[in-house]
């Protein structure tokens, strides 16, 4: 009478290690370029909501609201704040390690009037934000870029050009 044999034997175990090996070195990096992608896009929603918001909120006081960068740099959050006594209405915190955002022309204010118009910067020029994702936290390999866009007359618009 053969005897059954219970367990695995080395060469199936050793099978079976190399193909979730395998599987591994396949979906890691996969998973990190959407883990980046899905960052950039909860900054960009937190940035695009702070600026909306902004302009709504000047719209029904009638007054100028601003939204400031955090400590004079967007890379460390932003806030809405009134112009008047410079109260904070709501705080945006800094966006992950693996995002970098940068403002384009505008400084580290922008300030909506009463109508809803953009005041600072200068109305004439559009105010624009990179926002970058990158793969992980050295910034080597950008995954996804995406552009919010301030014009003059207060409106808020993304696009997503290539990577660099």
């Amino acid at each position: 009478m053969k005897r059954r044999q219970r367990g695995l034997t080395l060469i199936e175990l050793m099978v079976t290690l190399a193909v979730a090996i395998v599987v591994l070195a396949i979906g890691i990096p996969a998973f990190n370029s959407m883990s980046a992608r899905d960052m950039s896009a909860a900054t960009v929603n937190s940035l695009v909501t702070a600026l909306q918001q902004a302009r709504m909120e000047a719209i029904s006081r009638g007054s100028g609201i601003s939204v400031q960068a955090e400590s004079g740099d967007w890379a460390k959050g932003w806030f809405t704040c009134c112009d008047a006594g410079g109260q904070t209405i709501r705080a945006f915190g800094a966006p992950r390690a693996q995002v970098a955002v940068t403002g384009v022309a505008g400084g580290t204010v922008i300030t909506f009037g009463g109508m809803g118009q953009r005041t600072l910067p200068d109305p004439a020029t559009a105010v624009a934000f990179v926002v970058t994702a990158y793969r992980d936290s050295s910034r080597t390999t950008c995954v996804r870029v995406t552009n919010v866009i301030v014009t003059g007359v207060g409106q808020v618009r993304s696009e997503n050009p290539a990577c660099p």
